[in-house]
């Protein structure tokens, strides 16, 4: 029994009337926002090019029959979404940690949790189902994607969610920030019991005829309701989750967080409220003109551009005759018979209904190549394709800059439930891809404090990921020299870009963990002739300009002093031996070198004459006694 004037989130409402409370709210919710649904299903229909007749919480239904017959010819919103989807959503936008000054252990740390991210994405299906999220958005304007935590299989887990299962209140989401969230879905029975056995009689005694289109479908599924209340401040108590059926409540405790499991991407923000607007709305005006159109266009077709025969009254001409066979002919007296087809429409119509497609294509800023995968004339190489890219995108960019956004976001709650997870599981790891081969990162040794990084994420890699992409990036390396052509082939047989960028940054890798052991660990490690020198000279140099600046102890100037005295030593003994080298080399005759003769080889026929002697043949006292082995070994015990 409900209870008056009393919210579920109360700590005062128990476990045996909170479903009560919850299922009334999202009633009343929706009752009042009946209108969503409305617009949810026909935005739907329109992108999906069928007859939806109804839509419940996660479901639509659609007659077969009726689609087949109202289908759209020219479903201009399918084709924009579509196209802004393969320009936007296809990216893999990459996820970089920044270091505020960090260590050289801080930096080796942030590389290895930004693979762990990676390894999460990859895991996660991410990219999949953000892309899902990002169509969404674009048909009814808000896309959604859930993050979680299965202590069962000890992994983070990523949902996307069909914005007809999310439930907010409008008053409550007019600054865009609620308090109170909701998610409707149906999970299958048996898949519920399992995962709450002490309610497993309630469960199965739910009733499951939700499908409306049939009645006497063999689904078993069931609505499950899951709330979400904000604390009012961080550290307080007031915060709550439940789940709930309509006859109980599953599972009920304490909110604690300040954000709910879900990140919401829409395609345009509105001037205020909690939902975007996406381009099936934008675009829907344009698409009923173009249906009508195209409706009197089919019309006029069908009434005015059938051929006619004209016969005169006074000719001798059966109608009968005629057939659609080749090469018929026919007898006839008088006047011959005309076959005359009409115009339909006028060219303005024609014209009319073009402009309004490639109006619909101007309004959301997407190229028409774009839209039937051509290219422009003239643009061939792979420089030039990325730049006409970053052109085309900028006309959208900020539904592209939301969608960026999504990973850093992404990122954020990744990490926070990694720490949640890592408390439960301490060997908590990902297995993700380093250069050639796959490695598990565990989460203990990425665990950076908040405070000493932050997320960025870029529209790409800066290192192309596809073979294609790979391939032609190695072929720019070769042409612009920053790679030689040898490490050029081995890359073009396996393009492992991020391997070889590992080994051609090791000399730079090398100079900042020595300054760093220097500047922080109060450690010196002397140069090496194997080391950039001159690379090494400057920096240190550097170094001890802004160790005078920022208060560094003068023992680690002095450190750096010797570093830079050895760099110096160093170079200039290899100038030195540098210049003997080519001294060497010009004291050398320039001219041919004379012919060889050939020597006489005089044989000593004394020494020819003395036999080989054997070795029973050297008397004893010419062979060395070898020392006992306890001599050699003196740890070796000594035997009788």
């Amino acid at each position: 029994m409900a209870i008056e004037k009393t919210n579920w989130w109360d700590k005062k409402v128990g476990k045996d009337q909170l479903f009560q409370l919850v299922f009334d709210a999202v009633e009343n919710i929706k009752e009042n926002q009946s209108y969503r649904d409305i617009n949810y299903l026909k935005w739907a229909a329109l992108y999906s090019n069928q007859e939806l007749l109804n839509m419940y919480g996660s479901q639509l239904y659609t007659n077969n029959m009726i689609g087949l017959q109202n289908r759209l010819t020219l479903n201009i919103i399918k084709a924009v979404i579509d196209t802004c989807a393969a320009r936007i959503a296809k990216a893999k936008p990459s996820i970089m940690f920044l270091t505020n000054e960090g260590d050289f252990s801080q930096k080796r740390k942030s590389k290895q949790l930004t693979k762990y991210l990676e390894g999460v994405f990859d895991d996660t299906d991410l990219y999949i189902k953000a892309r899902k999220a990002f169509i969404h958005a674009a048909v009814m304007g808000t896309g959604f994607l859930k993050f979680y935590v299965d202590y069962d299989t000890s992994k983070i887990c990523v949902e996307h969610v069909l914005t007809s299962e999310i439930i907010i209140d409008d008053n409550e989401g007019v600054y865009g920030e609620p308090r109170t969230f909701y998610q409707q879905k149906f999970v299958d029975k048996e898949v519920l019991a399992a995962k709450f056995p002490e309610k497993k009689e309630e469960i199965l005694a739910l009733k499951t005829d939700y499908n409306f289109n049939t009645p006497n479908s063999s689904s078993t599924q069931v609505l499950v309701v899951e709330s979400w209340r904000l604390p009012s401040k961080p550290g307080a108590k007031d915060g709550r989750w439940a789940v709930c059926v309509d006859n109980c409540t599953l599972e009920s405790e304490i909110y604690e967080k300040s954000y709910f499991p879900f990140l919401a991407f829409r395609m345009y923000d509105a001037l205020a409220g909690y939902w975007g607007k996406g381009i099936a709305e934008e675009l829907t005006g344009i698409q009923i003109e173009i249906n009508k159109i195209l409706r009197n266009i089919q019309r006029a077709q069908k009434l005015m551009s059938v051929p006619r025969i004209w016969v005169n009254q006074m000719t001798n001409f059966n109608p009968e005759v005629l057939s659609n066979e080749f090469g018929n002919w026919y007898k006839y007296k008088g006047e011959k018979p005309t076959a005359d087809v009409f115009q339909a429409m006028s060219q303005e119509v024609y014209q009319h209904l073009w402009d309004l497609y490639n109006k619909a294509f101007e309004i959301i800023g997407v190229s028409q190549l774009s839209a039937t995968g051509l290219k422009p004339a003239g643009i061939d190489s792979g420089i030039a394709m990325r730049t006409y890219e970053d052109i085309q995108t900028d006309r959208f960019s900020l539904p592209a800059l939301a969608y960026q956004s999504i990973f850093e976001d992404a990122s954020h709650l990744i990490i926070d439930l990694s720490k949640d997870l890592y408390a439960y599981n301490p060997e908590l790891k990902v297995r993700a891809p380093v250069g050639k081969f796959i490695r598990s990162i565990k989460w203990a040794d990425v665990n950076l404090p908040d405070d000493d990084y932050i997320i960025r994420a870029f529209p790409v890699s800066s290192l192309p990921t596809e073979p294609a992409a790979k391939l032609q990036f190695v072929q720019e390396l070769i042409q612009g020299g920053y790679i030689d052509k040898q490490f050029g082939q081995a890359l073009l047989d396996f393009p492992d870009l991020e391997g070889y960028m590992t080994i051609a940054n090791a000399s730079v890798n090398a100079i900042e963990y020595i300054m760093e052991s220097i500047l922080e660990k109060d450690a010196y490690i002397p140069p090496t002739p194997y080391l950039d020198l001159e690379t090494a000279r400057n920096v240190a140099h550097l170094e001890l300009l802004k160790a005078t600046t920022e208060r560094i102890p003068e023992e680690n100037q002095e450190m750096l002093r010797v570093f830079i005295e050895e760099c110096d030593q160093l170079l200039e003994k290899a100038q030195q031996e540098q210049l003997a080298a080519q001294q060497s080399q010009q004291a050398l005759p320039s001219g041919p070198l004379p012919p060889e003769t050939e020597m006489p080889v005089q044989i000593d026929e004394t020494l020819s004459a003395v036999p080989n002697p054997t070795l029973e043949e050297i008397p004893p006292q010419a062979v060395p006694e070898a020392p006992p082995i306890s001599e050699l070994l003196p740890n070796t015990p000594k035997t009788s």
